[in-house]
Protein backbone atom coordinates (compact mmCIF):
# COMPACT_ATOMS: atom_id res chain seq x y z
CA UNK A 1 0.00 0.00 0.00
CA UNK A 2 2.82 2.52 0.81
CA UNK A 3 4.07 2.13 -2.55
CA UNK A 4 1.18 2.62 -4.57
CA UNK A 5 0.62 5.64 -1.78
CA UNK A 6 4.64 6.69 -3.28
CA UNK A 7 3.60 6.17 -6.69
CA UNK A 8 0.71 8.24 -6.97
CA UNK A 9 1.86 11.41 -4.62
CA UNK A 10 5.16 10.76 -6.81
CA UNK A 11 2.43 11.42 -9.71
CA UNK A 12 1.25 14.54 -8.32
CA UNK A 13 4.65 16.00 -7.36
CA UNK A 14 6.44 15.16 -10.98
CA UNK A 15 3.14 15.89 -13.25
CA UNK A 16 0.41 17.42 -10.86
CA UNK A 17 1.14 21.58 -12.48
CA UNK A 18 0.70 20.04 -15.79
CA UNK A 19 -1.71 17.53 -15.32
CA UNK A 20 -4.23 18.40 -11.81
CA UNK A 21 -4.05 21.85 -12.11
CA UNK A 22 -5.74 22.95 -15.22
CA UNK A 23 -8.42 20.60 -14.41
CA UNK A 24 -9.29 20.77 -10.98
CA UNK A 25 -7.80 24.74 -10.29
CA UNK A 26 -5.26 26.13 -7.96
CA UNK A 27 -6.91 26.00 -5.01
CA UNK A 28 -7.90 22.66 -4.95
CA UNK A 29 -4.42 21.64 -6.31
CA UNK A 30 -2.41 23.31 -3.59
CA UNK A 31 -4.62 21.54 -0.74
CA UNK A 32 -4.45 18.44 -2.74
CA UNK A 33 -0.53 18.83 -3.75
CA UNK A 34 0.09 19.69 0.24
CA UNK A 35 -1.55 16.62 1.63
CA UNK A 36 0.21 14.39 -0.96
CA UNK A 37 3.53 15.89 -0.06
CA UNK A 38 2.92 14.85 3.82
CA UNK A 39 2.11 11.20 2.28
CA UNK A 40 4.59 11.13 -0.12
CA UNK A 41 7.31 11.99 2.80
CA UNK A 42 5.88 9.74 5.62
CA UNK A 43 5.42 6.55 3.05
CA UNK A 44 8.51 6.67 1.73
CA UNK A 45 9.70 5.29 5.68
CA UNK A 46 8.23 2.31 5.24
CA UNK A 47 9.11 1.62 1.05
CA UNK A 48 12.93 2.08 2.70
CA UNK A 49 12.15 -0.54 5.04
CA UNK A 50 10.68 -2.79 2.65
CA UNK A 51 14.06 -2.22 0.76
CA UNK A 52 15.66 -3.08 3.73
CA UNK A 53 14.33 -6.38 4.66
CA UNK A 54 14.64 -7.13 1.27
CA UNK A 55 17.97 -6.91 0.88
CA UNK A 56 18.03 -9.32 4.50
CA UNK A 57 15.56 -12.14 3.73
CA UNK A 58 16.30 -12.47 -0.45
CA UNK A 59 20.07 -11.21 -0.82
CA UNK A 60 22.19 -14.44 -0.30
CA UNK A 61 19.56 -16.70 -2.45
CA UNK A 62 20.06 -14.34 -5.59
CA UNK A 63 23.74 -14.35 -5.35
CA UNK A 64 25.08 -16.16 -8.33
CA UNK A 65 25.65 -19.94 -8.85
CA UNK A 66 26.94 -22.79 -11.24
CA UNK A 67 23.22 -23.91 -12.02
CA UNK A 68 22.66 -20.54 -13.73
CA UNK A 69 24.97 -21.15 -16.30
CA UNK A 70 23.21 -24.36 -17.08
CA UNK A 71 19.52 -22.44 -16.45
CA UNK A 72 21.22 -19.97 -18.90
CA UNK A 73 22.07 -22.41 -21.84
CA UNK A 74 18.71 -24.36 -21.58
CA UNK A 75 17.09 -20.97 -22.25
CA UNK A 76 15.05 -21.04 -18.83
CA UNK A 77 13.33 -24.66 -19.85
CA UNK A 78 12.35 -23.18 -23.74
CA UNK A 79 15.29 -24.92 -25.83
CA UNK A 80 14.69 -28.62 -24.33
CA UNK A 81 11.28 -28.38 -23.24
CA UNK A 82 11.64 -29.42 -19.91
CA UNK A 83 12.03 -28.04 -16.69
CA UNK A 84 15.78 -26.74 -16.31
CA UNK A 85 17.61 -26.83 -13.06
CA UNK A 86 18.12 -23.72 -10.98
CA UNK A 87 18.37 -23.08 -7.38
CA UNK A 88 15.43 -20.86 -4.94
CA UNK A 89 15.56 -18.41 -7.64
CA UNK A 90 16.41 -19.02 -11.88
CA UNK A 91 18.86 -16.26 -13.33
CA UNK A 92 15.67 -14.61 -14.56
CA UNK A 93 14.12 -13.79 -11.51
CA UNK A 94 17.99 -13.05 -9.73
CA UNK A 95 18.10 -10.34 -12.43
CA UNK A 96 14.68 -8.70 -11.78
CA UNK A 97 15.75 -8.92 -8.30
CA UNK A 98 19.35 -6.91 -8.83
CA UNK A 99 17.77 -4.43 -11.30
CA UNK A 100 15.16 -4.14 -8.78
CA UNK A 101 17.42 -3.45 -5.86
CA UNK A 102 19.81 -0.99 -8.22
CA UNK A 103 16.44 1.23 -8.90
CA UNK A 104 15.70 1.18 -5.15
CA UNK A 105 18.74 2.05 -4.15
CA UNK A 106 18.88 4.69 -6.71
CA UNK A 107 14.74 6.42 -6.12
CA UNK A 108 16.13 6.25 -2.11
CA UNK A 109 18.94 8.31 -2.74
CA UNK A 110 17.59 10.53 -4.56
CA UNK A 111 14.54 10.88 -2.29
CA UNK A 112 17.19 11.73 0.35
CA UNK A 113 18.81 14.12 -1.12
CA UNK A 114 15.28 16.17 -1.92
CA UNK A 115 14.17 15.87 1.26
CA UNK A 116 18.37 16.99 3.02
CA UNK A 117 19.46 19.08 0.70
CA UNK A 118 22.62 19.73 2.47
CA UNK A 119 23.65 16.12 1.72
CA UNK A 120 23.89 16.86 -2.43
CA UNK A 121 27.58 17.59 -2.47
CA UNK A 122 28.12 14.35 -1.31
CA UNK A 123 27.09 12.09 -3.73
CA UNK A 124 27.23 12.34 -7.69
CA UNK A 125 24.08 11.22 -7.95
CA UNK A 126 22.87 13.88 -5.32
CA UNK A 127 24.41 16.46 -7.56
CA UNK A 128 21.03 17.23 -9.06
CA UNK A 129 18.54 15.62 -7.23
CA UNK A 130 15.80 17.32 -9.30
CA UNK A 131 16.34 15.78 -12.63
CA UNK A 132 16.96 12.06 -10.59
CA UNK A 133 13.72 12.91 -8.74
CA UNK A 134 11.84 12.59 -11.64
CA UNK A 135 14.14 9.66 -14.20
CA UNK A 136 14.57 7.35 -11.56
CA UNK A 137 10.97 6.64 -9.97
CA UNK A 138 9.39 6.49 -13.22
CA UNK A 139 12.24 3.97 -14.35
CA UNK A 140 11.28 1.93 -11.09
CA UNK A 141 8.08 1.90 -11.77
CA UNK A 142 8.58 1.00 -15.57
CA UNK A 143 10.52 -1.82 -14.28
CA UNK A 144 7.79 -2.84 -11.46
CA UNK A 145 5.27 -2.79 -14.08
CA UNK A 146 7.20 -5.34 -16.72
CA UNK A 147 8.04 -7.70 -14.05
CA UNK A 148 4.54 -7.51 -12.94
CA UNK A 149 2.92 -8.38 -16.37
CA UNK A 150 5.87 -10.96 -17.43
CA UNK A 151 5.41 -12.59 -13.79
CA UNK A 152 0.97 -12.97 -15.12
CA UNK A 153 1.71 -14.01 -18.65
CA UNK A 154 4.21 -16.50 -17.12
CA UNK A 155 2.21 -17.22 -14.77
CA UNK A 156 -0.68 -18.13 -17.99
CA UNK A 157 2.04 -19.91 -19.79
CA UNK A 158 2.69 -22.31 -16.69
CA UNK A 159 -1.27 -23.34 -15.68
CA UNK A 160 -1.78 -24.46 -19.56
CA UNK A 161 0.27 -27.43 -20.29
CA UNK A 162 1.28 -26.79 -23.90
CA UNK A 163 4.21 -29.05 -23.99
CA UNK A 164 3.98 -32.85 -22.96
Amino acid sequence: MSFVALGLTGLNITFGKIVLLPLIGPDAFSRVSELAKYVHNFSSFRVHGGLVLIVLIFFKDNLPERVDIDWLRQGGGFIKGKHAPAGRFNLGEKLVYWLSLAAGVAVSVSGFCCCFPSTAPISPICSSPRSHMRSSPILFVALILATSISARSAWRVRSKPWHR
